[in-house]
């Protein structure tokens, strides 16, 4: 039986035994959970009812797929939390589930522990959604579904008061922050607060593709448009419309693409890869970045009437280490959230473990912290959480003093660079290993060494 309050949930697979398995596992959990092989009378279902969860998978030949029984469904009732699930275990397309909208996604076979955990995390996400949402329940809400955003320091209740202000002003934003600091979640505050929040919220990472993808990923094409394209694809500018569209690492998108940006903004239309018909759009930009843009744009590496389109509205998210009275919220919502994902004992932490993290440095920030708890939780034998369960080097980096002013003192990218080559060296060069250790992904940790220069 699941720790968590149970959840009415509506699973969509056009395979009957998948449905019965899923509804076998749900049900054991204390769900109740209602199954349709056809999506087309789970929709009517849901004009009818509402649900906490849809769990729908992506392809269900010849009915509507699972992208847009998500749309639909969202139109219907606003904070329903949706789990995308596939049979060919494709990356492309469970990452295109997660741009649009959904919470997770699943690769069939479904194993029962993954199954039971993410449905937990999202009943957990749902019902903070709409305990912060309007008293008229879900269905097309008209006050704001609040976002979760945790921390109770200066620095933090600055950051909620600015998203209040601007996110119903409908402005580009520029959300400046460390890697791990939470970007993507202020992202969705701000559409969860906006005027736009029953529309599309899309998330793109700028800095993860070649210049041809991000075009293609951001225009989409026509078919025949190069050698491949076989039909027409929708670009993630398109997805967005009427809703909010997230650039992550803006600062890494190549100069060129920054001009068909601009055009986008200034025009608000966009022309698809070989296409000839204009197509308008209405949507709000929310742009970030780990970088200094001003300096880019100084160095020629970043257009400066782009910067000033993007940076209506800055704002600036703090170090984990400058908000060191949040760091006990954090480790105990990251901590509670890991325990029941994994059936683990673990509920709560020593004052010596929750001494430790608030005198580490913690350079990969709110992320690490998440990294750390999601590990002692999967280590710990007890109830408790002790310093013995947290990771051996968080007592050798350490917040410190600075130097008297006659010593050296070294910059944010000295440390940074020297804690790097510490975890290389930790972990024998395994970039897959010491990215996991930082909180960030294998291209924002080989970005880093480029610049660098560790090999």
């Amino acid at each position: 039986m699941s720790e968590q309050a149970p959840g009415k949930i509506m699973v969509v697979d056009d395979e009957e035994l998948a449905l019965k398995a899923m509804r076998r596992i749900l049900e054991k959990a204390g769900h109740q959970v209602s199954t349709y092989a056809n999506p087309v009378r789970a929709l009517e279902r849901l004009e009818q009812e509402e649900y906490d969860l849809l769990l729908a998978d992506l392809l269900m030949p010849p009915y509507i797929d699972g992208l847009e029984l998500m749309a639909k469904a969202r139109r219907i009732w606003p904070v329903i939390e949706v789990i995308m699930i596939t049979g060919y275990a494709s990356l492309s397309s469970a990452v295109e589930a997660v741009k649009q909208g959904a919470f997770h996604y699943l690769a069939k076979p479904v194993r029962p522990d993954e199954l039971r955990g993410l449905v937990d995390q999202a009943l957990a996400q749902r019902r903070t959604r709409q305990q912060a949402a309007s008293p008229g329940g879900g269905r097309r809400a008209a006050g704001p579904v609040l976002p979760f955003i945790i921390g109770q320091s200066p620095a933090m209740r600055r950051v909620q008061e600015i998203i209040a202000q601007i996110a119903p002003t409908d402005c580009n934003v520029l959300v400046l922050g460390e890697s791990g600091t939470g970007k993507e979640l202020v992202a969705r505050a701000l559409h969860d607060q906006s005027n736009r929040r029953q529309g599309p919220f899309v998330a793109f990472n700028c800095g993860a593709f070649s210049e041809e993808l991000i075009a293609n990923e951001l225009f989409g094409h026509e078919a025949g448009a190069y050698t491949g394209a076989t039909g027409q694809k929708r670009g993630l500018l398109e997805e967005a419309n009427h809703g909010t569209l997230f650039l992550d690492e803006i600062g890494e998108m190549p100069l060129s693409m920054q001009v068909k940006l601009l055009r986008v903004l200034q025009e608000r239309e966009m022309l698809r890869v070989g296409g000839t018909q204009s197509i308008e759009l209405d949507l709000r930009v929310v742009a970030a970045t780990a970088a200094d843009l001003k300096a880019a744009v100084a160095a020629g590496a970043f257009r400066q009437d782009l910067f000033y389109r993007l940076n209506v509205v800055t704002l600036e998210l703090p170090r984990l280490a400058q908000r060191r009275e949040d760091i006990g919220l954090l480790a105990q919502h990251f901590l509670s959230r890991s325990s029941r994902r994994m059936e683990r004992p673990a509920k709560g932490l020593s004052p010596q473990a929750l001494e430790l993290l608030r005198g580490y440095a913690f350079p990969g920030n709110v992320r690490e912290l998440e990294n750390i708890m999601e590990r002692a939780a999967a280590l710990a034998r007890g109830e408790v959480i002790t310093a013995q369960d947290l990771p051996p080097d968080l007592s050798q980096v350490r917040l410190a003093p600075f130097p008297e002013a006659e010593a050296a003192v070294p910059t944010l990218a000295d440390l940074e660079r020297d804690y790097i080559r510490h975890l290389l060296e930790r972990t024998g060069g395994s970039k897959g290993q010491t990215a996991r250790l930082l909180g960030i992904d294998r291209a924002s940790l080989w970005r880093k060494m480029k610049r660098f220069g560790l090999s």
